[in-house]
């Protein structure tokens, strides 16, 4: 405090100036009160809150301060999260968005339902929690001035454009990763569902299969078997030779193109009737001596089932045509589904494969 007079300091609490002698009046000390509590003012107003929450957050500070919708969390989400450095809170949105995933229903519009609150509540949570870690700076910098309070403020907050790129990038190789995951257990599934086609085949084309099939039927057909007479000997139900042949496509193809006569049964390994009816049509020819080739279409790989539909017209099987001279003789007298043993010998006898005298018969007596 000095004096209004001459200048001089004056001590606190006297009454006149020791130097000209002047009173010191009531307004003179409040004037220099005025005077020493300004510095003290300053000081208290230097580090207002305001300054370091907008140093904090950066730019974007009026638009998150004052917009109550937040388009880039409702869009982005847990990346926006990212990038506004809310580490818990994005960990805690992942945690809640795979378990709501496990809720029938609700798991159908979860993310729906977190986008919409987190664009209605992105701003004021973010605000708050921004308080909070400028009052955790504060007080652990409490003899930082203004400029270091803001210079700190501003490098914790703020954003962080890494983080959401290295979430981008490793959800992107997980995807990859799953990808071929998948593609390796469907290749490998469809290799082994080619052996064990090629296996099945390998075991078709070497009649063990009908083989099975008499043995399976060997008591029904002892319990049919009529006593054949002396001159039928030729033609016993007991003939063990095949003369039903499994043949490839390529053999087929070339058949065909050598204009050879044949006939061909179409039947598949998974068709119940085609079971069945193998065995029996194998039986005639074996009675007859005469051969024919039955080939699996579900063996068969697609572009050749294509190629075969082109060539031969058919609606199911087991399905018997005839070739004469590389060509279908007649489609109308094909043999189709599960015909009897007498239908197939009525058929034979029709286009010439087997002759009148042929044809075996029971003798009876009175």
């Amino acid at each position: 405090m000095k004096c209004n007079n001459c200048g001089n300091e004056i001590k606190p609490g006297d009454k006149f100036c020791t130097a000209c002698g002047s009173a010191i009046t009531s307004n003179q000390e409040v004037n220099n009160s005025v005077i020493n509590t300004e510095p003290e003012t300053k000081t208290i107003e230097q580090t207002p809150d305001e300054e370091l929450i907008k140093a904090y957050i950066g730019k974007n500070y009026e638009k998150i301060s004052q917009k109550s919708f937040s388009l880039p969390a409702f869009f982005l989400t847990s990346i926006y999260l990212l990038y506004r450095k809310l580490y818990i809170y994005t960990l805690i949105l992942i945690i809640g968005s795979i378990v709501l995933s496990f809720i029938p229903l609700i798991s159908l519009i979860s993310s729906l339902l977190i986008s919409i609150v987190l664009g209605l509540k992105f701003n004021e949570i973010y605000l708050e929690e921004v308080k909070r870690k400028v009052e955790i700076i504060k007080l652990e910098n409490k003899t930082a001035t203004k400029e270091e309070l803001l210079d700190i403020c501003s490098k914790k907050g703020g954003t962080n454009i890494v983080a959401p790129i290295i979430a981008i990038a490793t959800v992107f190789i997980l995807i990859v990763l799953l990808i071929l995951f998948f593609v390796a257990i469907i290749r490998t599934s469809i290799d082994k569902t080619d052996e064990m086609r090629d296996i099945f085949k390998e075991y078709i084309e070497s009649g063990e299969v009908y083989d099975q099939f008499d043995e399976n039927n060997g008591n029904t057909e002892d319990e049919e078997e009529e006593t054949p007479s002396n001159n039928e000997d030729n033609y016993s139900s007991n003939v063990t030779d095949q003369k039903l042949i499994s043949i490839s496509y390529l053999a087929l193809n070339n058949k065909i193109n050598a204009k050879e006569s044949f006939i061909l049964v179409l039947s598949q390994t998974t068709c119940p009737h085609c079971a069945d009816y193998k065995p029996k049509f194998d039986k005639v020819l074996s009675k007859y001596n005469i051969e024919a080739y039955s080939l699996e279409i579900d063996l068969l790989k697609p572009e050749e089932r294509n190629e075969l539909s082109n060539k031969i017209a058919f609606q199911g099987t087991p399905t018997t045509l005839f070739f004469e001279n590389g060509e279908e003789k007649d489609q109308t007298k094909r043999i189709i589904g599960n015909a009897s043993e007498d239908m197939i010998i009525e058929r034979l006898k029709e286009l010439g494969y087997i002759n009148q005298e042929e044809i075996p018969t029971n003798n009876t007596s009175a």
